[in-house]
């Protein structure tokens, strides 16, 4: 069995320090692994190639960034506080940040913990994602928000009346992630796992809907599997991670 990640570096970009400690001490004492955080090192043409990711319409248009754009991602970096409510390709943004990265290296597994709402295309059609596996990987809080679905009476009261509040007033309190939830930290460790497992073993999802790898679509589902769930990782995962710590111990 392979002994990669050997170390797992933490980057974060518009999220709070303590989030970062958390989740590095959280995957300390879950994998037995060193683990870093460290800062993102933009350089000069940054804000541009920025702001040339931002997603236009549904089908993932892009255009020659405006002045104004490249500036509110320059004081977005300067301010750790990436603009909200932009959407930017994920790919695209995967590929920047690689470019940045001061090594590239398959025994260090990068994750960025991101506050920018990120799409990827799927039949034509860009839809926002809450991790976008790869190199490095990227755990996008806002689309932990924004991506999965809520409950259908949501969606049939916005139709209907015209109006977010009525159909969030349908749902329960719960049922879904919101800003700044108290429950994010806790939801991000399953996906940084996510993450690990797709480094380590090249598969990082489940069937099981109780395990954290599972691939939510739905918020409900999404909080089942990260915070009601009686287990973290299915019996087969589990064994998996054991048998990658036995053989990374040797």
């Amino acid at each position: 069995m392979k002994k990669v990640p050997e170390e797992i570096i933490l980057y974060g970009e518009g999220v709070d320090s303590q989030l970062l400690s958390s989740i590095a001490f959280y995957l300390r004492d879950r994998l037995k692994i060193k683990v870093k955080i460290e800062e993102l090192h933009y350089r000069e043409n940054s804000p541009y190639l920025l702001a040339s990711f931002r997603i236009r319409n549904p089908q993932g248009l892009r255009f020659e960034p405006h002045p104004l754009e490249v500036e509110l991602e320059r004081k977005g970096i300067i301010g750790n506080s990436p603009p909200k409510g932009v959407i930017y390709d994920g790919w695209a943004f995967m590929r920047f940040l690689r470019s940045i990265l001061p090594s590239c290296s398959l025994s260090k597994l990068q994750i960025l913990i991101s506050s920018r709402l990120l799409s990827t295309p799927e039949e034509g059609i860009h839809h926002i994602r809450t991790i976008l596996l790869g190199y490095p990987s990227i755990i996008s809080v806002s689309g932990l928000v924004e991506g999965p679905a809520k409950a259908k009476e949501f969606y049939l009261s916005r139709r209907l009346f015209g109006d977010e509040l009525i159909g969030y007033q349908l749902l329960s309190e719960n049922s879904y992630l919101k800003y700044n939830d108290p429950r994010l930290p806790l939801v991000l460790r399953g996906y940084v796992l996510q993450a690990f497992f797709y480094q380590a073993f090249g598969e990082p999802f489940c069937f099981d809907r109780g395990c954290c790898l599972y691939n939510a679509h739905w918020q409900k589902e999404l909080i089942y599997a990260q915070l009601e769930s009686p287990y973290e990782l299915c019996p087969f995962h589990q064994q998996l991670l054991e048998r990658w710590m036995i053989s990374a111990e040797q």
